[in-house]
């Protein structure tokens, strides 16, 4: 037969409270059944400590309730039913505890499912439990809105970078003296400050989030008091670079909790009328021009990595090593005969790279390119172009310039342009928010049309402080000399293969194509790169900043300004050895009869190694005769 238990259920809420209100709740359920006359036979007590009632999962809930859904529990006693549960399904849980054979008490409240009409009294409890929770909610979340807009105060709602301190100075005897709590307000953390500043300086440089999240870790930087883990991931760097506290824009109320029928928690998007932005300009710690730079970069990676709205997870549009190589050249050679990605690969004491369709068996490429060799090769034969500017690069200067002068006298119009729209588009935004005012707000056309025009809004209003910022700094080209330093500098970055290196290339150099040079009689010859220098994009990296973006898009394909304009360059990495060059002399002086000994005189070679080098040469030319 199975034991049957009286079961004394004890909670407390947090860990802010007394850890002996378990015993005192214990203390009190005891001292009301003896009076009831109540026995207790095979006692068993369990206990919460520091457990929201709204949770199901807690530890001695789960275990009472397995319990009871075994038939083991004969009683159940708390001290009012808000310690059993606070859910809306509070009803149900001890209307289980009856179905199978047991018995609820609620000393405080006076509730026996023994005595009729035990029904309409859980009810009413369980309807006030959970509207006090909610209650509860609401107030503290109007307390923290109240927080957030008085000036500077703390919600507890700042992040990496920034901690609350108390105004007062004797906070200590305030917190510990009756009535309300001394006010805390955000400051700036200086020792995590110095870490963001590094984080988006490393992310514009070039590095990938996951690198600076290695770099990080490595470094033993902390990752704050509220971090539950010490390592530094992929997730945390990128909320960093997309945090627009960092630049003084404090959201808030973006999300409310809600539970289900089993009390599991989620976060949702609360309504636009309760979310708020606060800007807090002395809170700033990143710059404007470094905060667009590092959006610029996010959306570039979004549009290439992310999904999009409804549709399931899709692979990368371009492999990672085009957007963070690993090397100079990585990711950046393509086979000549079938087009796919040179990949490196270990031989021996060097790298090389080889086709990766030709390891797979479907391509015919063969011969593979010594990486050392190749860098230097494109890097020398570039140094020798902007030694000496060729005049491909001298148009491309000139019709850079004009179509900036052409750009910058289109700005007055193009920033009238966009006046008109931000009028349009904020008049249709009015006329939007008196709709949802009046009532259909459960529109998803409209919600979803409001959320598109302001998304509208944010770009006009962005490239309008752009074209100002233009009409306000006079645009000019620099002059040639200042182009031809600021190249050299460019060709010592890579020369001195730094860590930008690679992404300096990559705005200089276009695709690569590695093209096999056949050697007769030999199963591998030698690799010819071949490469265009692209105008356009070096003298865009070169402008940076003193030039506006919307600019440079606008004469982004003008003629002559890609790398079309230049010529296709080729370098070659290897070549046929002297045996090779002279194999086919040594097959004419055999056709006269020249003897072996005569031939080596003759090429100052040993006859062995003349004779090695005419029999490749003959079997070649016989099997190219078959064929």
């Amino acid at each position: 037969m199975m034991d049957k238990y009286d079961v004394i259920l004890t909670r407390f809420s947090t860990d802010m409270q007394r850890s002996e209100s378990c015993d005192d709740q214990e203390r009190e359920v005891k001292a009301v059944l003896m009076r009831l006359g109540v026995p207790l036979n095979n006692l068993l007590v369990l206990r919460d400590e520091a457990e929201s009632g709204t949770k199901i999962n807690r530890d001695a809930f789960v275990h009472l309730m397995g319990m009871v859904r075994a038939g083991s529990v004969r009683l159940l006693a708390v001290d009012d039913q808000a310690r059993f549960s606070r859910a809306d399904q509070a009803f149900s849980l001890i209307n289980d505890v009856v179905f199978h054979g047991g018995r609820f008490i609620s000393t405080g409240e006076s509730i026996d499912t023994d005595e009729e009409g035990w029904q309409l009294k859980v009810k009413v409890m369980e309807l006030h439990n959970s509207t006090t929770v909610r209650e509860l909610a609401r107030r503290v979340r109007r307390g923290q809105k109240g927080r957030v807009l008085d000036g500077n105060g703390s919600a507890g709602d700042y992040c990496f970078g920034y901690r609350s301190q108390f105004v007062d100075s004797n906070w200590a005897e305030l917190l510990a003296a009756r009535g309300p709590k001394p006010k805390k307000i955000v400051v700036i953390h200086e020792p995590e400050a110095v870490v963001v500043r590094s984080i988006f300086q490393w992310f514009i440089d070039g590095n990938s989030i996951g690198k600076i999240a290695r770099r990080l870790n490595d470094r033993k930087v902390a990752k704050g008091p509220r971090c539950t883990t010490p390592d530094w991931g992929h997730q945390h760097v990128r909320k960093i670079l997309g945090n627009t506290k960092y630049i003084g824009e404090w959201h808030w109320g973006k999300t409310v909790s809600v539970r289900d029928s089993n009390g599991r928690l989620r976060q949702v998007l609360a309504k636009q009328d309760q979310m708020i932005v606060v800007s807090r300009p002395d809170l700033r710690i990143i710059d404007d021009a470094n905060w667009k730079k590092a959006q610029a970069i996010l959306a570039r990676l979004l549009k290439i990595y992310g999904k999009k709205p409804g549709q399931k997870s899709r692979a990368a549009k371009v492999h990672h090593t085009e957007v963070y190589p690993a090397g100079l050249l990585n990711g950046l050679i393509r086979c000549g005969t079938c087009g796919a990605r040179m990949t490196a690969q270990l031989s021996g004491k060097h790298r090389y790279f080889g086709c990766s369709k030709h390891r797979k068996g479907v391509c015919e490429m063969t011969t593979r390119v010594r990486i050392d060799l190749a860098e230097k090769a494109v890097i020398d034969l570039i140094g020798d172009v902007v030694q000496n500017i060729p005049e491909w690069m001298n148009t491309a200067i000139g019709a850079m310039r004009t179509e900036i002068e052409m750009a910058s006298s289109q700005i007055p119009e193009s920033l009238a342009a966009d006046r008109k729209r931000l009028a349009h588009v904020e008049k249709g935004i009015a006329n939007l928010v008196s709709a949802l005012e009046n009532g259909l707000n459960q529109s998803h056309s409209i919600v979803e049309r409001m959320s598109k025009l302001e998304r509208e809004v944010t770009t006009l209003r962005e490239r309008i402080d752009e074209y100002e910022r233009s009409l306000n700094q006079p645009i000019a080209m620099p002059d040639d000399d200042w182009i031809r330093a600021q190249l050299a500098d460019q060709v010592t970055l890579l020369q001195e293969s730094s860590e930008s290196a690679p992404l300096v290339l990559r705005t200089m150099v276009g695709n690569i194509t590695a093209h096999e040079v056949k050697i007769p009689g030999k199963k591998r010859g030698y690799i010819e790169l071949r490469f265009r220098i692209d105008a356009f994009g070096s003298l865009t990296s070169l402008l940076g900043d003193s030039v506006s973006p919307s600019i440079f898009q606008s004469f982004e394909h003008a003629d002559g300004l890609d790398g079309q304009g230049s010529p296709e360059f080729k370098v070659s990495i290897g070549g046929p050895s002297r045996m090779d060059q002279v194999a086919p002399r040594i097959a004419a002086l055999r056709e006269d009869g020249v003897a072996w000994n005569e031939i080596g005189r003759i090429l100052k070679m040993s006859p062995g190694s003349a004779w090695t080098a005419w029999k490749r040469w003959a079997e070649h030319s016989r099997n190219h005769d078959a064929a």
